[in-house]
């Protein structure tokens, strides 16, 4: 080593210190911005928005955010960070693999491509986020909780529910929202600079950048490292580079200010001011009546086919308009009144898979002669993070940590008798064994 160069222990400081500096500047190129965009100057915002993506201190702030979100195993040091900051150009088209992985849909009615993306390519994603963010923070609704989680728009929907407010709801589903964004009027999908230039009509992003990295066409997709069905393999993966990508912060953000837009022009279209609950594609549609809430759908479709952001439709057949005492499914939840009080608990369909995932993940943990002890390891803490992470994300549902300890235990006993042991160990040893006796150790 170099006498003359710094020790690793100062280059962990220099880049603690480059990157907390790079949020201060981050975060005064931001409100600049969005002055900009509050006083209607729109030519001078997107000059400062080209700016804020160009600016070494935002790439800098998109990686460690991006880093930050990325497994365990595939982070990198903050050290190297900085000098990947020099590096990252959202103009010009990255290189680095993206992931196909096909996921089935709920009822088993088609697969859905979601993209599993890297360290630079989620940067350039987060980078466009805080471009994109002061443009679209104007049009969204306080009924929209894709910032502030699932949970909340549960919440609201019980506290519509106590009030009185609403005694029906429905869940409206939007066909295939994500492909669909850019599409063409009669429904015909577009991609490269097709789908970028008619994008970029209402999405206040360079064309360059809608080419280089919200849409998907310049992407390095390797499909071969996951199994596409044989049903139709050809379809699955042009659909995997047609309209938006599953998967991305981006295209999350996206979704929202479209389904924005979209909500202002049915309330202008009709009287439903409060009758929408959303997040992200997921709409919710409340009411006192069952005629209420079909009028409200009747005018969100009138809203859908109006739409010059890309090609919606509601999904068929409908579903059900649903009494609040005889509980209502809303993204993941089951959202009930009985009795003068709301219970939140998981909906039957998000039960089953949660069963089904354990029930694999417990296999994998078997005890042979074939199987190292690292991988079984490996497998235990797999499985205790996921149970972790699912009692995290429904969390406003009642005793959901003793339904999750439970069910593990009854998965483990039938399977592998000593994993009943080894989680009741793993929990004692990482959790207060005070928490652990009251069912509380999965939500610390």
């Amino acid at each position: 080593m170099n006498p003359g160069a710094p020790r690793p222990s100062n280059l962990d400081q220099r880049a603690r210190f480059a990157i907390r500096q790079a949020y201060k500047q981050t975060g005064r190129l931001i409100e600049s911005l969005r002055k900009n965009v509050e006083r209607g100057k729109h030519g001078k915002a997107m000059q400062k928005q080209r700016v804020l993506m160009r600016s070494r201190a935002a790439k800098l702030v998109a990686l460690h955010m991006a880093n930050r979100r990325l497994k365990p195993k595939y982070r990198v040091h903050r050290t190297f960070l900085v000098e990947l900051a020099d590096q990252l150009d959202v103009w010009q088209a990255d290189d680095e693999i993206v992931r196909l992985k096909i996921e089935k849909k709920e009822g088993g009615r088609g697969y859905r491509p979601i993209l599993s993306f890297g360290l630079r390519h989620k940067a350039r994603q987060y980078l466009c986020v805080m471009a994109l963010r002061p443009f679209i923070e104007p049009h969204l609704r306080p009924t929209q909780f894709e910032r502030l989680g699932r949970d909340r728009a549960a919440l609201e929907i019980a506290d519509r529910f106590v009030e009185g407010s609403a005694k029906f709801a429905l869940e409206c589903d939007i066909r295939e929202f994500y492909l669909h964004v850019g599409a063409a009027p009669d429904g015909r999908l577009r991609r490269g600079m097709d789908a970028a230039t008619a994008i970029s009509e209402w999405l206040p992003l360079p064309t360059e950048v809608i080419l280089s990295t919200v849409l998907a066409d310049t992407f390095n997709i390797v499909d071969n490292v996951h199994t596409i069905p044989r049903t139709d393999p050809v379809s699955l993966t042009f659909l995997s580079r047609a309209g938006i990508p599953q998967g991305s912060p981006l295209s999350s953000a996206i979704a929202e200010f479209i389904v924005a837009l979209l909500l202002t022009d049915a309330v202008a279209l009709g009287d439903c001011k409060d009758a929408f609950i959303s997040y992200a594609d997921n709409i919710a549609v409340l009411g006192n009546t069952k005629h209420d809430v079909k009028a409200v759908q009747r005018t969100l479709e009138r809203s859908l086919e109006r739409c010059s952001y890309g090609y919606f439709r509601l999904k068929h057949p409908y579903k059900k308009v649903r009494r609040y005492d005889h509980g209502f499914d809303f993204l993941g939840f089951q959202i009930r009144k009985r009795r003068g009080t709301t219970n939140i608990s998981p909906s039957e369909k998000a039960r089953k898979k949660f069963q089904e995932r354990t029930k694999q993940l417990v296999k994998l943990t078997r005890t042979s002669s074939w199987v190292r002890p690292e991988r079984r390891e490996a497998a235990v803490l797999h499985l205790l993070n996921y149970l972790r992470s699912w009692t995290a994300a429904h969390g406003v549902s009642e005793h959901i940590d003793a339904y999750v300890y439970r069910s593990a235990i009854q998965h483990a006993g039938k399977i592998n008798p000593v994993l009943s042991t080894t989680i009741r160990s793993e929990c004692a040893r990482r959790y207060d064994p005070a928490l652990l006796q009251r069912w509380r150790f999965l939500t610390n």
